[in-house]
Protein backbone atom coordinates (compact mmCIF):
# COMPACT_ATOMS: atom_id res chain seq x y z
CA UNK A 1 0.00 0.00 0.00
CA UNK A 2 2.85 2.36 0.87
CA UNK A 3 4.58 1.66 -2.45
CA UNK A 4 1.36 2.30 -4.38
CA UNK A 5 0.92 5.59 -2.53
CA UNK A 6 4.49 6.65 -3.36
CA UNK A 7 4.02 5.67 -7.01
CA UNK A 8 0.77 7.63 -7.18
CA UNK A 9 2.51 10.66 -5.61
CA UNK A 10 5.33 10.37 -8.16
CA UNK A 11 2.91 10.22 -11.10
CA UNK A 12 0.84 13.16 -9.78
CA UNK A 13 4.05 15.17 -9.38
CA UNK A 14 5.00 14.39 -12.99
CA UNK A 15 1.57 15.48 -14.24
CA UNK A 16 1.76 18.75 -12.26
CA UNK A 17 5.24 19.46 -13.63
CA UNK A 18 3.96 18.71 -17.13
CA UNK A 19 1.09 21.18 -16.73
CA UNK A 20 3.43 23.87 -15.39
CA UNK A 21 6.51 23.48 -17.58
CA UNK A 22 5.29 21.53 -20.61
CA UNK A 23 7.21 18.93 -22.60
CA UNK A 24 10.91 18.26 -22.34
CA UNK A 25 13.23 19.59 -25.05
CA UNK A 26 15.34 16.51 -25.94
CA UNK A 27 18.22 18.44 -27.50
CA UNK A 28 18.99 20.00 -24.10
CA UNK A 29 20.12 16.53 -22.99
CA UNK A 30 22.24 15.71 -26.04
CA UNK A 31 25.67 14.12 -25.75
CA UNK A 32 27.68 14.39 -23.51
CA UNK A 33 24.97 15.38 -20.99
CA UNK A 34 22.87 12.23 -21.57
CA UNK A 35 25.97 10.02 -21.23
CA UNK A 36 26.96 11.79 -17.99
CA UNK A 37 23.42 11.30 -16.63
CA UNK A 38 23.55 7.60 -17.45
CA UNK A 39 26.92 7.13 -15.73
CA UNK A 40 25.66 9.11 -12.72
CA UNK A 41 22.55 6.91 -12.53
CA UNK A 42 24.68 3.76 -12.40
CA UNK A 43 26.98 5.25 -9.75
CA UNK A 44 24.10 6.45 -7.55
CA UNK A 45 22.24 3.14 -7.82
CA UNK A 46 25.44 1.25 -6.94
CA UNK A 47 25.87 3.37 -3.79
CA UNK A 48 22.19 3.02 -2.85
CA UNK A 49 22.29 -0.75 -3.32
CA UNK A 50 25.49 -1.08 -1.29
CA UNK A 51 24.46 1.19 1.58
CA UNK A 52 20.69 0.73 1.75
CA UNK A 53 20.05 -2.50 -0.20
CA UNK A 54 18.41 -4.24 2.76
CA UNK A 55 16.03 -1.39 3.58
CA UNK A 56 12.38 -1.74 2.71
CA UNK A 57 12.17 1.21 0.32
CA UNK A 58 15.01 -0.14 -1.83
CA UNK A 59 13.40 -3.59 -1.85
CA UNK A 60 10.18 -1.90 -2.98
CA UNK A 61 12.05 -0.26 -5.87
CA UNK A 62 13.30 -3.68 -6.96
CA UNK A 63 9.93 -5.38 -6.54
CA UNK A 64 7.92 -7.11 -9.25
CA UNK A 65 4.83 -5.15 -8.16
CA UNK A 66 6.52 -1.86 -9.04
CA UNK A 67 7.57 -3.30 -12.42
CA UNK A 68 3.97 -4.24 -13.20
CA UNK A 69 2.64 -0.85 -12.08
CA UNK A 70 5.28 1.03 -14.10
CA UNK A 71 4.66 -1.01 -17.26
CA UNK A 72 0.88 -0.60 -16.93
CA UNK A 73 1.18 3.17 -16.49
CA UNK A 74 3.53 3.41 -19.47
CA UNK A 75 1.07 1.37 -21.56
CA UNK A 76 -1.83 3.61 -20.48
CA UNK A 77 0.09 6.75 -21.45
CA UNK A 78 1.05 5.22 -24.81
CA UNK A 79 -2.58 4.33 -25.54
CA UNK A 80 -3.70 7.84 -24.52
CA UNK A 81 -1.05 9.39 -26.75
CA UNK A 82 -1.95 7.06 -29.59
CA UNK A 83 -5.55 8.30 -29.48
CA UNK A 84 -4.39 11.89 -30.04
CA UNK A 85 -2.86 13.16 -33.33
CA UNK A 86 0.88 13.67 -32.76
CA UNK A 87 1.92 17.13 -33.97
CA UNK A 88 4.27 19.94 -32.99
CA UNK A 89 2.08 22.53 -34.72
CA UNK A 90 -0.30 22.79 -31.75
CA UNK A 91 0.95 25.14 -29.01
CA UNK A 92 -2.17 25.72 -26.92
CA UNK A 93 -5.16 23.93 -25.42
CA UNK A 94 -5.51 21.39 -22.64
CA UNK A 95 -4.27 18.49 -24.77
CA UNK A 96 -1.07 20.41 -25.48
CA UNK A 97 -0.60 21.20 -21.79
CA UNK A 98 -0.96 17.53 -20.84
CA UNK A 99 1.69 16.61 -23.40
CA UNK A 100 -0.50 14.11 -25.23
CA UNK A 101 0.03 15.80 -28.62
CA UNK A 102 3.74 14.93 -28.26
CA UNK A 103 3.52 12.17 -25.67
CA UNK A 104 7.01 10.73 -26.35
CA UNK A 105 8.61 13.87 -24.85
CA UNK A 106 6.01 14.49 -22.13
CA UNK A 107 7.21 14.48 -18.52
CA UNK A 108 4.87 11.67 -17.35
CA UNK A 109 6.07 9.34 -20.12
CA UNK A 110 9.77 10.17 -19.73
CA UNK A 111 9.48 10.06 -15.93
CA UNK A 112 7.90 6.60 -15.98
CA UNK A 113 10.58 5.30 -18.33
CA UNK A 114 13.23 6.80 -16.03
CA UNK A 115 11.62 5.02 -13.06
CA UNK A 116 11.75 1.72 -14.94
CA UNK A 117 15.40 2.36 -15.83
CA UNK A 118 16.25 3.05 -12.17
CA UNK A 119 14.51 -0.15 -11.12
CA UNK A 120 16.34 -2.23 -13.73
CA UNK A 121 19.67 -0.71 -12.66
CA UNK A 122 19.02 -1.63 -9.01
CA UNK A 123 17.93 -5.15 -9.92
CA UNK A 124 21.02 -5.81 -12.04
CA UNK A 125 23.43 -4.38 -9.44
CA UNK A 126 21.68 -6.37 -6.69
CA UNK A 127 22.13 -9.60 -8.65
CA UNK A 128 25.76 -8.82 -9.57
CA UNK A 129 26.65 -8.35 -5.90
CA UNK A 130 26.02 -12.05 -5.36
CA UNK A 131 28.73 -14.67 -5.97
CA UNK A 132 29.26 -15.28 -9.70
CA UNK A 133 27.75 -18.78 -9.53
CA UNK A 134 24.45 -17.25 -8.35
CA UNK A 135 24.16 -14.61 -11.06
CA UNK A 136 21.94 -16.56 -13.43
CA UNK A 137 23.33 -15.55 -16.80
CA UNK A 138 20.01 -15.75 -18.65
CA UNK A 139 18.51 -13.47 -15.98
CA UNK A 140 21.41 -11.01 -16.35
CA UNK A 141 21.23 -11.15 -20.15
CA UNK A 142 17.48 -10.47 -20.21
CA UNK A 143 17.59 -7.62 -17.71
CA UNK A 144 20.83 -6.11 -19.06
CA UNK A 145 19.42 -6.29 -22.60
CA UNK A 146 16.22 -4.54 -21.55
CA UNK A 147 18.28 -1.97 -19.62
CA UNK A 148 20.54 -1.29 -22.61
CA UNK A 149 17.65 -0.99 -25.07
CA UNK A 150 15.71 1.28 -22.71
CA UNK A 151 18.75 3.43 -21.89
CA UNK A 152 19.67 3.79 -25.56
CA UNK A 153 16.11 4.71 -26.47
CA UNK A 154 15.60 7.13 -23.58
CA UNK A 155 19.01 8.81 -23.56
CA UNK A 156 19.62 8.45 -27.28
CA UNK A 157 16.43 10.29 -28.24
CA UNK A 158 18.26 13.55 -27.49
CA UNK A 159 20.84 12.75 -30.18
CA UNK A 160 18.39 11.42 -32.77
CA UNK A 161 17.77 13.71 -35.73
CA UNK A 162 15.11 13.66 -38.43
CA UNK A 163 16.50 15.60 -41.38
CA UNK A 164 15.47 16.42 -44.95
CA UNK A 165 17.92 16.69 -47.82
CA UNK A 166 17.14 17.90 -51.35
CA UNK A 167 19.22 15.82 -53.74
CA UNK A 168 19.67 17.74 -57.00
CA UNK A 169 20.43 16.23 -60.39
CA UNK A 170 23.97 17.07 -61.42
CA UNK A 171 24.75 19.02 -58.25
CA UNK A 172 26.28 17.66 -55.05
CA UNK A 173 25.10 18.85 -51.64
CA UNK A 174 26.27 18.26 -48.08
CA UNK A 175 23.39 20.10 -46.44
CA UNK A 176 20.26 18.85 -44.69
CA UNK A 177 17.58 20.62 -42.65
CA UNK A 178 15.68 19.71 -39.50
CA UNK A 179 11.98 20.40 -38.88
CA UNK A 180 12.76 23.91 -37.64
CA UNK A 181 14.80 24.80 -40.70
CA UNK A 182 18.18 24.56 -38.98
CA UNK A 183 21.08 23.60 -41.25
CA UNK A 184 22.92 20.35 -40.55
CA UNK A 185 26.13 19.39 -42.35
CA UNK A 186 26.30 15.88 -43.79
CA UNK A 187 29.48 13.77 -43.64
CA UNK A 188 28.94 12.74 -47.27
CA UNK A 189 27.98 14.40 -50.56
CA UNK A 190 24.56 13.60 -52.07
CA UNK A 191 23.66 13.88 -55.74
CA UNK A 192 20.67 12.65 -57.79
CA UNK A 193 21.81 10.59 -60.76
CA UNK A 194 18.63 9.02 -62.10
CA UNK A 195 14.95 8.71 -61.23
CA UNK A 196 12.22 6.29 -62.26
CA UNK A 197 8.46 6.31 -61.60
CA UNK A 198 6.16 3.28 -61.93
CA UNK A 199 2.48 3.97 -62.57
CA UNK A 200 -0.62 1.79 -62.50
CA UNK A 201 -1.91 0.78 -65.92
CA UNK A 202 -5.49 1.08 -64.67
CA UNK A 203 -5.65 4.70 -63.46
CA UNK A 204 -2.08 5.93 -64.10
CA UNK A 205 -1.54 6.58 -60.40
CA UNK A 206 1.96 6.36 -58.93
CA UNK A 207 2.72 2.84 -57.65
CA UNK A 208 6.41 3.17 -56.85
CA UNK A 209 9.33 5.51 -57.47
CA UNK A 210 13.04 4.85 -57.26
CA UNK A 211 16.11 7.07 -57.29
CA UNK A 212 19.74 6.42 -58.09
CA UNK A 213 21.79 8.50 -55.66
CA UNK A 214 25.53 9.12 -55.54
CA UNK A 215 26.96 9.18 -52.02
CA UNK A 216 30.49 10.54 -52.25
CA UNK A 217 30.52 9.28 -55.83
CA UNK A 218 29.27 5.77 -55.00
CA UNK A 219 26.03 5.00 -56.82
CA UNK A 220 23.28 3.45 -54.71
CA UNK A 221 19.60 2.72 -55.32
CA UNK A 222 16.84 3.85 -52.97
CA UNK A 223 13.07 3.55 -53.27
CA UNK A 224 9.95 4.01 -51.16
CA UNK A 225 9.92 1.53 -48.24
CA UNK A 226 13.44 0.43 -49.18
CA UNK A 227 15.85 2.66 -47.22
CA UNK A 228 19.63 2.70 -47.49
CA UNK A 229 22.08 2.72 -44.57
CA UNK A 230 24.50 5.51 -45.49
CA UNK A 231 26.55 5.12 -42.30
CA UNK A 232 26.26 3.13 -39.06
CA UNK A 233 24.02 5.91 -37.71
CA UNK A 234 22.34 7.40 -40.81
CA UNK A 235 19.50 5.75 -42.70
CA UNK A 236 18.18 7.34 -45.91
CA UNK A 237 14.54 7.20 -47.03
CA UNK A 238 13.08 8.45 -50.31
CA UNK A 239 10.02 10.56 -49.44
CA UNK A 240 9.20 12.87 -52.35
CA UNK A 241 10.22 14.32 -55.74
CA UNK A 242 9.23 17.02 -58.25
CA UNK A 243 5.71 15.95 -59.22
CA UNK A 244 5.44 18.72 -61.83
CA UNK A 245 8.33 17.32 -63.89
CA UNK A 246 8.12 14.37 -66.30
CA UNK A 247 8.26 11.02 -64.51
CA UNK A 248 11.88 10.25 -65.36
CA UNK A 249 13.03 13.85 -65.63
CA UNK A 250 12.64 15.18 -62.11
CA UNK A 251 15.42 17.59 -61.22
CA UNK A 252 15.39 16.73 -57.53
CA UNK A 253 14.12 14.31 -54.92
CA UNK A 254 13.66 14.70 -51.17
CA UNK A 255 15.49 12.34 -48.83
CA UNK A 256 14.65 11.79 -45.19
CA UNK A 257 17.77 11.16 -43.11
CA UNK A 258 17.15 9.50 -39.74
CA UNK A 259 20.27 9.77 -37.58
CA UNK A 260 20.41 7.46 -34.53
CA UNK A 261 23.86 7.45 -32.91
CA UNK A 262 22.61 5.10 -30.16
CA UNK A 263 21.26 2.55 -32.64
CA UNK A 264 24.11 0.04 -32.10
CA UNK A 265 23.66 -0.27 -28.30
CA UNK A 266 19.90 -0.46 -28.77
CA UNK A 267 20.25 -3.37 -31.22
CA UNK A 268 22.72 -5.06 -28.87
CA UNK A 269 20.26 -4.65 -26.00
CA UNK A 270 17.40 -6.17 -27.99
CA UNK A 271 19.64 -9.10 -28.98
CA UNK A 272 20.65 -9.71 -25.35
CA UNK A 273 17.03 -9.47 -24.25
CA UNK A 274 15.91 -12.06 -26.81
CA UNK A 275 18.79 -14.38 -25.90
CA UNK A 276 18.04 -14.04 -22.18
CA UNK A 277 14.31 -14.62 -22.56
CA UNK A 278 14.96 -17.53 -24.94
CA UNK A 279 17.37 -19.06 -22.42
CA UNK A 280 14.82 -18.72 -19.61
CA UNK A 281 12.09 -20.40 -21.69
CA UNK A 282 14.45 -23.20 -22.70
CA UNK A 283 15.41 -23.79 -19.04
CA UNK A 284 11.74 -24.01 -18.02
CA UNK A 285 11.00 -26.49 -20.84
CA UNK A 286 13.96 -28.66 -19.87
CA UNK A 287 12.95 -28.53 -16.18
CA UNK A 288 9.45 -29.80 -17.02
CA UNK A 289 10.87 -32.67 -19.04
Amino acid sequence: AEMKALTATYVIALVILQLVFGNLEPRLFAFPINFALLVSLIAVCAVVEREYGKQQWVKALRSTDLSIISLCLIAVWCVAGGCVPQTDAVSSGWLYRTGLTQFATSLPFVGLLALLLVQLTLIIIHRLRRPARQWGFTFIAAHAGLWLALAAGLMGSADMKDLRCIAMRGQETRTAYDKKGRINALPYAVELKDFRVERSEADHSVVQYEAAIALDGERISISVNNPHAATWQDKLYLVSYDHNAPDDGTTYCVLQIVRQPWQAPMCLGITLLLCGVGGMLLSKIQAKQ
